[in-house]
């Protein structure tokens, strides 16, 4: 499970020194739609399925790229939203992130393992729970609470019912009897992620908070789990306050980021 150094050509204009070891170019092991092309290259359909034109780029006579206005992180969520509200969730298999997760993270029983319940096309980690929970490793979903980011996680199991929190988000109702718990393992949602670990979230800044928080006092691997084609090809734009996964996990590849 990992990914190591090697030099793969993009074409004439631009040649990244750092890449997966895949036995394709990183795209096409990913399906990634979001793609930074060199501009003699751009002979694309507008509108098409993978349609890189959202991200117009010069290359510099340095050899570096920057791009011909200031992407934000806004305009890049809504792209990324709207490309994965056309895909298909039936069309990865899901299974296969269940059995890298497993053979990767190796969790133990007793561990907690904090996951999202999936809303909208958002990857479903309904089979990692049901695994999960088959195998006495303990499961938290996340609880937003009014005037903090930092999320509070709370047991569930399959006697725990779902109610409406936040953005409508289904997490477990609350009692006196909810269980409050910080998780080992941090299994994060996401509308793209890149090459080195960054993740693009919906813009809360949740996540982030929370990470931060968690890493301050224990050990916390965080992975991102989601569609192989919400991979893209050039590194998403980052603040210091932004937490970079441990983990990338699709039915197609695993990247792990940290040793």
């Amino acid at each position: 499970c990992g990914s190591r150094d090697t030099p793969l050509s993009l074409g004439p204009m631009l040649t990244l020194a750092r890449e997966l070891s895949l036995p394709r170019p990183w795209s096409g092991s990913y399906g990634a739609h979001l793609v930074d092309w060199p501009v003699a290259d751009k002979q694309h359909v507008h509108g098409s399925r993978g349609d890189p034109t959202f991200f117009l780029s010069r290359l510099l006579q340095t050899g570096k790229w920057l791009y011909d206005t200031q992407m934000s992180k806004k305009s890049l969520r809504e792209e990324a939203l709207r490309f994965r509200n056309t895909l298909d969730p039936f069309s990865e298999d899901v299974a296969q992130v269940v059995s890298e997760f497993f053979e990767c993270l190796q969790p133990k029983a007793g561990q907690v393992v904090a996951l999202y319940w999936p809303k909208g096309k958002e990857f479903d980690t309904g089979p990692l729970i049901e695994e999960l929970l088959k195998r006495q490793i303990i499961c938290v979903l996340p609880v937003i609470q009014k005037g903090s980011r930092e999320l509070k996680f709370a047991r569930f199991d399959e006697s725990v019912p779902l109610e409406k929190g936040l953005y409508d988000i289904l997490q477990p109702a609350i009692t006196d009897k909810t269980q409050w718990l910080d998780p080992d393992i941090v299994i994060a949602p996401m509308l793209a992620f890149d090459r080195q670990g960054h993740r693009l979230g919906y813009g809360g800044g949740y996540y982030d908070t929370t990470l931060a928080a968690l890493r301050a006092r224990k050990l916390v691997q965080a992975v991102g789990v989601g569609y192989s084609a919400q991979a893209v090809l050039f590194n998403l734009p980052s603040e210091p306050h932004d937490q970079k996964m441990d983990w990338i996990i699709t039915p197609h590849k695993v990247q792990r980021l940290t040793l």
